[in-house]
């Protein structure tokens, strides 16, 4: 089963003007505002992206235009996830809701409330899991097939930044502002494991690097790395 062993090394960030700040390709999507979220796929030939209108856009590479709308949640939209064969788009809002596209039949198929704000979710790899973390530090977790919830706990004590499966996902990793890394059985919410990371608050964490290899970023203007094992 997966845990986190620990700190790797550090990377200063005080230099905002970092040399590998290029733009390759420059794209004007449509809606108005800001885009709060945005993400694209495993296969690199989706785009998907929440606006300011509270719309859910799902942008192809290929066609270079936007194949799906989504408008069904109507407030600001903290995150998105795709799940790793493009079925189904996953979000989390203001709303306190966790909804579930299937991109397949171009339709809304769940939706799951929550307590608070949902600041990320997730598949497993089967796509028969979705877990969120939320504004007051609580994961929940849900069964996909039956439309129905596993569990939810009180995982942190201050806001949850981002939580995601492992690469097996036989375990759920958690981030919070507390500064700590947690890690959670994927079946029942079990925790496994407690990281202390740095005093500074954790503003935003890459949990879905690859080769087990987690990059947080600090209110210090340091990034951290770490290493699953």
């Amino acid at each position: 089963m997966n845990s986190v062993s620990g700190f790797i090394y550090d990377v200063g960030l005080e230099d905002r003007d970092v040399p590998w700040k290029k733009t390759i390709n420059r794209k004007t999507f449509s809606g108005t505002g800001r885009v709060p979220t945005i993400i694209s796929s495993n296969d690199k030939q989706l785009i998907v992206y929440a606006n300011q209108d509270h719309e859910i856009n799902v942008y192809s590479i290929e066609k270079r235009k936007t194949i799906y709308k989504f408008t069904e949640v109507t407030c600001w939209i903290n995150c998105l996830i795709l799940s790793q064969d493009n079925k189904f788009l996953g979000s989390g809002s203001y709303d306190k809701s966790v909804r579930v596209w299937n991109l397949h039949l171009k339709e809304l198929i769940f939706k799951f409330e929550c307590t608070s704000y949902v600041q990320s979710v997730d598949f497993n790899r089967n796509c028969n899991f979705v877990v969120a973390g939320c504004s007051d530090g609580k994961i929940w977790l849900w069964d996909l097939t039956m439309k129905a919830i596993i569990k939810s706990i009180q995982a942190h004590n201050c806001h949850i930044v981002s939580l995601a499966f492992t690469e097996d996902s036989t375990s759920i990793l958690s981030v919070s502002n507390d500064s700590t890394i947690k890690t959670f059985e994927s079946s029942n919410l079990t925790q496994i494991k407690i990281i202390p990371t740095s005093s500074a608050k954790i503003w935003n964490a890459n949990l879905k690097a690859h080769n087990n290899i987690i990059v947080l970023a600090f209110g210090d203007w340091y990034y951290r790395v770490f290493k699953i094992l």
